[in-house]
């Protein structure tokens, strides 16, 4: 029972870090945890999380690994693990970490059908591939699940003028300037407003 009360408490201090953006003190913190109980997925997910954020992906993808192992049913570490390879495919454009993220994010949306996030990342990934009809269906239930997602609604309205939906594309992206206008940097504003006058 101690060793459970120090897991806890280590494990917990670690989500804090995670949470504080001191993902190397979290990595620290959340080893020491599985050095106590190595078993438990969330702790496991939480350590992939924190080596991501400090570009770790080898490390991270071995966490996002040992969680599932524990859990093959855990939708936030498909879509975590597909996070990752996304984000390893936008750096070095390997097709092959294209494909994981798809089908990674393909299993998160599988589990847990109401997983806003998992959608956008199918979305996004599916754009990357030239699918563009899988994209907007994916990106339109991200933000049918979540209406004021602006992730979603921005990548909706890039797959949207893509496909060459104006009409459809201007909405999302008016909605997204509604929404988040106030927090854009003067360089993204310009940018959402280049993208609206394409639309119209």
């Amino acid at each position: 029972f101690a060793e459970d009360g120090l897991w806890g408490r280590l494990y917990a201090l670690g989500i804090i870090m995670i949470d504080n953006g001191r993902f190397d003190e979290a990595i620290d913190i959340l080893n020491k945890s599985l050095a106590s109980i190595d078993f438990d997925p969330e702790t496991w997910n939480y350590l992939g999380v924190a080596y991501w954020n400090t570009g770790r992906f080898d490390e991270a993808l071995e966490a996002y690994e040992r969680a599932l192992s524990l859990d093959s049913n855990y939708a936030i570490v498909f879509n975590n693990r597909g996070s990752l390879f996304l984000s390893r495919f936008f750096k070095d454009k390997r097709s092959d970490d294209l494909a994981h993220a798809r089908e990674d994010f393909r299993k998160a949306v599988e589990l847990d059908p109401k997983y806003a996030s998992a959608w956008n990342g199918l979305g996004v990934s599916s754009s990357q591939t030239g699918d563009l009809d899988d994209a907007i269906t994916a990106l339109k239930m991200a933000v049918e699940l979540k209406p004021d997602f602006g992730f979603a609604l921005y990548n909706l309205g890039l797959g949207l003028l893509g496909r060459g939906d104006k009409a459809e594309a201007l909405r999302s992206f008016t909605r997204y300037r509604d929404l988040f206008s106030s927090t854009l940097s003067p360089r993204d504003r310009a940018k959402l407003d280049e993208l609206i006058a394409k639309c119209r």
